[in-house]
């Protein structure tokens, strides 16, 4: 793949993102990882994003506003929740709000580079070639 695609991974625990951050490190794609609502909206607006893996908990804001915030300002970023178990209302909510998919966390490796793969396919195929 010519270009690489830039996944931006919020979750407030640190010990998530450095899972996230072992799990994609021998993949083409480049991983931006941060903790906030305000630190996800600062990379958006820095840099171009092809993917967004938010949990549902977040410290300064929620998946859901910043889901409508990528879906207003932004064209062509796929959203993937990753969210705990029990938080079905949570994916709903999320679902409505424009995220493309789930992830349930503890999560199988596998399961999740697929879901990512999968993400990372439907971003090459919207863009124009």
């Amino acid at each position: 793949m010519a270009n690489p695609a830039t996944i931006l991974c919020v979750d407030d625990c640190n010990a998530i993102l450095q899972l996230i951050d072992a799990t994609l490190k021998n993949t083409p794609w480049t991983l931006i990882l941060v903790e906030t609502y305000a630190d996800a909206v600062e990379i958006l607006n820095e840099r171009p994003v092809d993917i967004v893996l938010v949990d549902v908990h977040l410290a300064g804001g929620s998946n859901i506003n910043l889901a409508d915030h990528i879906h207003e300002h932004y064209n062509g970023i796929q959203i993937v929740l990753m969210t705990g178990k029990g938080d079905g209302d949570h994916v709903v909510s999320a679902v409505e709000h424009g995220c493309d998919a789930y992830i349930e966390k503890p999560w199988r490796r596998d399961f999740f580079l697929s879901t990512v793969e999968s993400a990372v396919n439907e971003v090459l195929q919207a863009s124009p070639h």
